[in-house]
C-alpha cells in the first residue's frame, strides 16, 4: 500500500522550532513503518569530508543497504543519478573538500556503490508561480533572490571581487531569461523596492543573516519571502521523499538539519516517531 504524506503539515522555520531539535546537527533520524525505512541525515552543511557531517553519510550509507537516495540543491527534474552530477560529484575531494557540499559527497558515494540518487529540489519556475498565487509580486522574488546572492558573496568574502552593477544586470537577466518575463528593472528600482519593504536603506554593511531569515510573520519582506520559499521546497521534497516510498523500501534522505526540523510533522504523521543517532 503506498505511503501518503500530508504536505500541509510542513511547519514555517522559526528559532522556537529549532530549539525542539533533539540534538546539535548533525543527527540521523531514523523511521521505520511496516519495513518502509527513511533515514534522515539532519546536516550541518560542510566542505570537509572529516566532518562529523560527511563520517554520518558514509556511515548511513554503507550500513543501511539503502536502495536509493534524495540529495539537496539538485532539482528533481533532473531524473535519477544524472551523470552531469555524478561527474561534478567524482571531480571533487582530491583534497578533502568538496565545493558541493555534502550533497557532492553523497553523490560520489552513492555512485562508486551503485545507488541510485535524485534531488528534491523543485524547479524555479514553480516556487517562482506559487510566489505569484501566494500574492507575491514578480519583484518581491526578483530582488529577494538578488538579496540573498549578494549577502552570500559577503560571507564567501568575495564581495570585495565583485560589481555590484554587473551582478544585478547579470542577475535580472538571469531570471527574465529563466522565468520568462517581460520586465526590466534598474539598480535604483531595486534600492527602491529595499528600503520600502525592509524599513532601512539597502547596504553591504547592513547585511546581516537575518536579513533573509525565513521568518513567516517577519518585519521585513525578505524574510517573509524566505519564509514561504523553504515552505514550498519543503512541501516539495516531502513529494519526492513519497515518491521515491513507490518504488523502494530503504530511502535515505540527505538534508539541511533546518529542513528536517520543518519536515518532521508531516513526516512523523505517516512514518511515526523516529530513532536518533549521533557518531
Amino acid at each position: 500500500m503506498p505511503l501518503n504524506f500530508n504536505k500541509s503539515l510542513v511547519l514555517p522555520w522559526s528559532n522556537e522550532l529549532s530549539q525542539k531539535e533533539p540534538y546539535e546537527y548533525p543527527f540521523l533520524a531514523t523511521y521505520n513503518n511496516e519495513n518502509k525505512f527513511l533515514h534522515y541525515v539532519a546536516a550541518l552543511h560542510s566542505i570537509d569530508e572529516e566532518s562529523e557531517t560527511f563520517k554520518l553519510i558514509e556511515q548511513t550509507i554503507k550500513k543501511n543497504s539503502i536502495d536509493f537516495i534524495i540529495v539537496e540543491g539538485i532539482p528533481n527534474s533532473r531524473g535519477e543519478s544524472p551523470l552531469s552530477f555524478i561527474d561534478w560529484a567524482k571531480k571533487q575531494g582530491e583534497n578533502g573538500k568538496y565545493q558541493g557540499f555534502e550533497t557532492a559527497f553523497t553523490i560520489k558515494t552513492s555512485a562508486s556503490l551503485n545507488i541510485s540518487f535524485i534531488g528534491g529540489e523543485p524547479k524555479e519556475i514553480y516556487i517562482y508561480n506559487e510566489l505569484l498565487n501566494h500574492e507575491f509580486k514578480t519583484e518581491d522574488y526578483i530582488f529577494y533572490t538578488f538579496t540573498q546572492q549578494i549577502f552570500q558573496a559577503k560571507e564567501a568574502k568575495i564581495l570585495d571581487t565583485l560589481s555590484i552593477e554587473k551582478e544585478f544586470k547579470d542577475h535580472i537577466d538571469s531570471k527574465v531569461s529563466l522565468l520568462d518575463l517581460d520586465v526590466n528593472y534598474s539598480l535604483s528600482d531595486f534600492h527602491e523596492w529595499f528600503e520600502l519593504n525592509n524599513l532601512k536603506e539597502f547596504s553591504i554593511g547592513g547585511l546581516i543573516p537575518e536579513t533573509c531569515a525565513p521568518y513567516v510573520s517577519g518585519n521585513l519582506l525578505t524574510q517573509r519571502v524566505s519564509s514561504a520559499i523553504c515552505i514550498l521546497r519543503d512541501q516539495y521534497t516531502i513529494s519526492v521523499i513519497e515518491e521515491a516510498f513507490k518504488e523502494n523500501n530503504n530511502v535515505m534522505i540527505v538534508y539541511g538539519g533546518s529542513h528536517w526540523s520543518t519536515q518532521k510533522q508531516s513526516i512523523e504523521n505517516t512514518l511515526g516517531i523516529p530513532e536518533f543517532k549521533k557518531l
